[in-house]
């Protein structure tokens, strides 16, 4: 009895997690912009970027308790096995680059393809504009912070709900690269319980025919539920507008940055190899941008 209840309070912690992550930004502004009369629409870049920083503090901390346990755990790994995680944090850094080179081709391939011309997706855009007015306070954001938050709610929490291996890493990469083009709560949310049911399906003793069956009507109903939401809630045209071509062609790099993060994980467990290997990409990239 307490496994059936443990195995499903798991994904609503999972889907409340994602929400937090998503929703307490908002609400942590509206906290900021009263006291210190900061606007994320200013003119000021550094002023952006404070916020920014701010924001992502609160949500760190936020999840740093909720997920301390697994910190410590991981934390007492990591230490007692330093060389070995340094060892790691290579190897899985050349694996990132190597899959990220082969994927950046596909990407401009794909842009030739439907005669776009390439381009950074916004949010990259932003971030290399954020990293130019104040370098230190972005670098802090991107490589430290943002990592560690990335992983316990991409990785961690999801992989909690998530058991089986390939829908862990699709799911989980997903995820993932579409939270770099838009923040739209139900599509986030969408996409993860249709991997939840996916996964629980996939578990299922029943034949492989009815597990594909299965699996289909879930992705098939996931969908219309989202469109019937959609189509009497929001505008659907403003949310496709959103969804600009361009930019889910972009997101196919943070799609596979994602999915390789999530293997790291099933291989390993370990929340800091994750973020650690994560960070790493992060700080590679600004190197890059100082040299060009």
């Amino acid at each position: 009895m307490s496994k059936t209840i443990n195995n499903f309070i798991k994904p609503i912690k999972t889907i409340l997690i994602l929400l937090i992550y998503l929703i307490l930004p908002s609400i942590s502004y509206k906290l900021i912009n009263k006291i210190t009369n900061l606007s994320i629409n200013s003119s000021d870049t550094y002023d952006v970027v404070v916020i920014e920083l701010l924001l992502d503090l609160i949500s760190f901390i936020v999840f740093c308790i909720i997920f301390r346990k697994k910190i410590f755990k991981d934390y007492q790994v990591s230490i007692n096995n330093i060389f070995k995680l340094l060892e790691s944090i290579l190897l899985y850094y050349i694996l990132f680059s190597i899959v990220n080179f082969f994927v950046s081709y596909l990407v401009v391939f794909i842009y030739n393809m439907f005669g776009i011309e390439y381009q950074a997706i916004d949010n990259q855009i932003s971030i290399e504009e954020m990293f130019k007015s104040a370098p230190r306070l972005i670098f802090i954001d991107a490589c430290v912070i943002a990592p560690l938050i990335e992983e316990m709610v991409f990785r961690v929490s999801i992989r909690e709900s998530i058991k089986n291996n390939g829908v862990f890493i699709s799911i989980s990469g997903l995820i993932f690269g579409i939270a770099h083009i838009s923040q739209h709560i139900l599509t986030l949310i969408s996409i993860l319980i249709m991997g939840i049911m996916i996964d629980y399906i996939v578990n299922m003793n029943i034949s492989k025919k009815l597990k594909v069956y299965y699996v289909g009507c879930a992705i098939l109903i996931t969908c219309l539920i989202s469109y019937l939401i959609l189509s009497n809630i929001y505008v659907l045209n403003t949310l496709i507008q959103e969804f600009k071509l361009s930019e889910l062609i972009g997101s196919i790099s943070y799609i596979s940055a994602g999915m390789v993060l999530a293997y790291v994980y099933v291989k390993n467990n370990n929340l800091i190899l994750n973020a650690s290997v994560h960070s790493l990409n992060n700080v590679m990239s600004f190197i890059s941008l100082l040299i060009h």
